[in-house]
């Protein structure tokens, strides 16, 4: 066995290496000191005492590094047998299925096929070479928003086949990815004089998904912190140089399966690499950066120790904090955060394929990250009893009483439910000549037969300023032709006639270019208002605004099946009671609206498409074979009246409204488990 001193956060730290298995171990200067002490012939009680614990390396944590060693074939003992594994070992079986290795071979005879096409990028020149590529891809990118977008709504429903395609892109990315960390370790080793015996290579399982890795430990080897992290930074910029080919190359080529492939390539390599892998919150390369450069070794292990010191040292259950605990306590919660996330974004996205997927997802994560976990604190809670019985005591009643008022203390409870405004004599607005937009009045204002709406056409203007001088001129030929005969009177009157019929259809025109409503009438400018000095045509179907006669104002609220008849049932027993409203958006409502009974029927249609999630709404809707809205699910619509005026003279036609419904009072267990059924019905279909 050999050792090496290596700086970490200022601090000293020994890392032992065996020659034969090639297998690294990282020790603290007592575990080092102390395995100095066991030549063969002094027992490990005599080393134990010749080695003073200190506060960062207690005795139990000697006697844990020794059965690391011994674990990892570091330390051999005459007919010994590795210590005996603390807790139960079938639940160490099955948590160790969340992260298994199967070590395959050594990739030493592809590294000189790796080291001349990798190794140039973790030099300065590669540096700068792969900052160009990176720049060269965004800039072939920009100003490609929907073909972009095109290829990411393609992933919300995936066939098998894109799903084997994208998990081969995965796999043949993934193997660069690790020989990138074998090929930084072995120079960043040359760097300092040394070298690296064998890169041990397999298949890892993460979720029960196979992928390759490299064994890149040997990188504790080295003495400089940088040179560790950018060990652990090597995969990251082969993964970014790959996506920097692969937008290139998609930005070159035409529609089709490669173009595809070469997105899929992108996302893989970019987002899922810059994402997963530089987070530092899971134990991957983000964490080992972090880890090499705070010199803080075992940073999860410490950071876990640290959560048990401060959630359960000030009952007695677990050691008392000591300094420094603070940020390690939070850097394991947001761990544990982080994790919990991915793992109900992986269940959410198999639930979008078919339940199936997601009932899978769903038994692993219950039995390794609850059941488990779960069994784990009841084997701790007999041993927790039996040291500090009264602590335990009042921690067992202070978790009991959360519970009972979780699952028991009833809590308000609201729905809130989006509607449109609707006015009450509505005429829509179209344009009746071809104009440009000069002058629109704003919105909700009464103009009492002023112009609301002005046109302007430069062309019928010159037209009709020539037609009317061609008029004059008519005058003159007239009385010249009743001057020479009466055969040209005939012809000079027709085209007088006609000339005389153009200006007026003209004029006629140019009076429609200003809409004047008749008092009382409140304009509503729908799209008019971003036409401003645009040009309108007259065959346009499309309303440029609306005039809304001065009545009471009605809102269509929409309830959806799951909240709909609790709501509604609610509005029931309160005979006569409003429903507060306000514009959506606003913070405080400022009507209220009486319900119109009864209740339609649920139903399979929107009362306006503005209320879909297309639309920024809330109702998910698809559109029909007529390009309409229609509800993925059947929806209440609930009518309110609202005879306040004043409080909404100031609503447009069209604007959206939210109403705060109450319910019947429910605990907080029952809440989250309806929302969450809710959910998971809707998103499994079931």
């Amino acid at each position: 066995m050999t050792a090496r001193r290596i700086e970490s956060g200022g601090r000293p730290l020994w890392v032992f290496r065996n020659p034969a298995t090639d297998r690294y171990f990282r020790a603290s200067p007592q575990l080092y000191l102390l395995a100095a002490r066991l030549d063969g012939r002094t027992s490990v009680g005599a080393a134990l005492e010749g080695v003073s614990a200190t506060p960062e390396a207690p005795r139990s944590a000697l006697l844990d590094g020794l059965g690391g060693m011994l674990a990892a074939g570091l330390l051999l003992l005459p007919r010994g047998r590795a210590p005996p594994q603390r807790g139960n070992p079938a639940l160490a079986a099955v948590g160790s299925l969340v992260f298994t290795r199967v070590r395959l071979g050594d990739l030493g005879p592809a590294m000189p096929v790796l080291r001349p096409l990798l190794g140039w990028i973790y030099t300065r020149g590669g540096m700068t070479v792969l900052a160009l590529l990176i720049g060269a891809a965004f800039v072939a990118w920009a100003g490609r928003g929907p073909e972009i977008a095109a290829h990411a709504a393609r992933y919300a429903d995936l066939s098998l086949a894109d799903i084997a395609w994208g998990y081969l892109i995965f796999i043949g990315a993934k193997l660069l990815h690790e020989a990138g960390h074998a090929v930084a370790a072995d120079r960043m080793a040359r760097a300092e004089g040394g070298s690296v015996g064998t890169h041990p290579w397999g298949v890892s399982f993460m979720f029960l998904m196979p992928a390759p890795y490299v064994d890149a430990s040997s990188a504790w080897f080295l003495e400089s912190r940088w040179r560790r992290a950018a060990v652990g930074l090597a995969g990251v910029a082969v993964d970014l140089m790959v996506a920097a080919i692969a937008a290139l190359l998609w930005a070159e080529v035409g529609p089709g399966a490669a173009r595809d492939r070469l997105f899929d390539l992108v996302v893989i390599c970019s987002v899922s690499s810059l994402l997963f892998n530089l987070n530092p919150l899971a134990r991957l390369d983000g964490y080992y950066v972090l880890s090499d450069l705070l010199g803080v070794p075992n940073l999860m292990a410490r950071a876990q120790a640290a959560r048990t010191r401060v959630l359960f040292g000030t009952f007695g259950l677990a050691a008392a904090p000591v300094r420094g605990d603070g940020p390690l306590c939070l850097y394991a919660v947001a761990s544990w955060v982080y994790r919990w996330t991915i793992y109900l974004s992986v269940f959410w996205l198999a639930g979008g394929y078919h339940w199936l997927f997601a009932g899978g997802v769903a038994s692993v994560v219950a039995v390794l990250f609850l059941a488990v976990p779960l069994l784990r604190i009841a084997r701790a809670v007999p041993a927790a009893f039996g040291r500090a019985p009264l602590r335990a005591a009042v921690l067992a009643a202070l978790a009991t009483g959360a519970a009972a008022a979780i699952a028991l203390l009833p809590l308000p409870q609201y729905v809130v439910a989006e509607g449109i405004v609707v006015r009450p004599g509505v005429s829509l607005v179209f344009a009746r000549t071809d104009g440009r937009v000069v002058e629109v009045a704003t919105a909700g204002e009464r103009k009492d037969a002023a112009a609301v709406l002005r046109l302007d056409n430069p062309e019928t203007d010159r037209l009709l300023a020539q037609l009317r001088a061609e008029a004059a001129s008519l005058v003159i030929d007239a009385r010249r032709a009743r001057a020479a005969g009466a055969e040209r009177i005939d012809a000079v009157a027709e085209r007088q006639r006609a000339v005389a019929s153009q200006i007026a259809g003209l004029e006629s025109e140019r009076a429609a270019w200003t809409l004047s409503p008749p008092p009382g009438v409140v304009w509503e400018p729908l799209r008019v208002e971003s036409l401003h000095g645009a040009w309108v045509r007259r065959d346009d179907t499309r309303p440029l605004g609306a005039l809304l006669s001065d009545g009471p104002v009605e809102v269509y609220l929409v309830l959806d099946q799951w909240d709909g008849p609790a709501a509604l049932n609610a509005m029931a027993a309160e005979t006569g009671a409003g429903v507060p409203l306000r514009l959506r958006g606003a913070s405080a409502p400022v009507a209220t609206g009486l319900p119109v009974w009864p209740v339609l029927e649920a139903q399979e249609s929107l009362p306006s498409a503005a209320l879909s999630t297309a639309a920024s709404g809330r109702i998910p809707a698809r559109l029909d074979e007529r390009g309409i809205a229609r509800p993925t699910e059947r929806i209440f619509e609930l009518r309110l009246m609202v005879p306040d005026r004043t409080a909404t003279q100031d609503w447009l036609h069209g604007a959206r409204v939210e109403a705060r419904i109450a319910l019947p009072q429910a605990s907080l267990l029952d809440q989250v488990w309806r929302r969450a059924r809710q959910a998971l019905q809707r998103r499994l279909a079931v």
